[in-house]
């Protein structure tokens, strides 16, 4: 009897289980559907069958989640289901040369506004989705269904703004300092020219008149002439 009444016990256990994975998994695919898709090797994407598992702590996986494109070559967005609460943040990444899929930087420690600390055990920028009265968010499914899932989209919503006019920001900053920079690199080379040329012009003053000298330097003849007479 007692033998029947743990079995019927963990059926009804399972049944639950599966149904709280179900509403994980349509939530995670709500999310995909509205924000995309990007795979990260080193990061572990949910499926159907994860999520199952997700609420039966014998067969728990690592945490759960899914990446997306924000507009970034350095960056992606992802949400995860983690042991005690949903995170949500930026993953360092690089796109794989031979498969053009990208790669999880997990040494990187990129900031970006709001995304600027690192939550215990994670090795990318995250915040916490939290939810009143709750211990955690993942043993009850529930808590990411209706007001508690809309809530979490504007906080998600607003989160992504902010993170994609300060990556425009920096992003613009730095394509700045390139521009400086090679501009700057352009001006040196002109210069030297210019030195160069004025040098093989010295040389040829004892030889050659100013037209001569500035048909094969390339200088103006009036430069020559102020050589000459310097």
């Amino acid at each position: 009897m007692q033998g029947d009444n743990l079995k019927s016990a963990q059926e009804i256990s399972k049944k639950i289980w599966q149904v709280q994975g179900k509403i994980l998994f349509d939530f995670f695919e709500e999310l995909k559907s509205k924000f995309g898709h990007v795979s990260v090797l080193g990061l572990n994407e949910y499926d159907r069958e994860k999520c199952n598992k997700w609420f039966n702590s014998t067969e728990k996986l690592n945490d759960i989640g899914f990446c997306f494109d924000v507009g970034s070559s350095k960056i992606v967005f992802r949400i995860e289901a983690a042991m005690y609460a949903l995170h949500y943040g930026i993953v360092p990444v690089k796109k794989n040369d031979n498969d053009e899929k990208y790669e999880f930087i997990s040494n990187s420690k990129i900031l970006i506004s709001p995304f600027d600390e690192f939550r215990k055990g994670r090795k990318w920028a995250s915040k916490i989705h939290l939810v009143a009265n709750s211990y955690s968010v993942f043993h009850d499914a529930n808590l990411i269904r209706g007001e508690n899932e809309q809530k979490f989209m504007e906080e998600l919503e607003s989160s992504i703004d902010i993170l994609r006019i300060e990556t425009a920001r920096m992003e613009a900053l730095e394509q700045g300092r390139a521009e400086g920079l090679e501009l700057g690199k352009q001006a040196g080379i002109e210069q030297g020219l210019e030195r160069g040329k004025i040098e093989v012009a010295q040389k040829l003053l004892a030889s050659m008149n100013d037209t001569q000298i500035a048909d094969v330097t390339g200088l103006a003849v009036q430069t020559v002439t102020q050589l000459r007479n310097h």
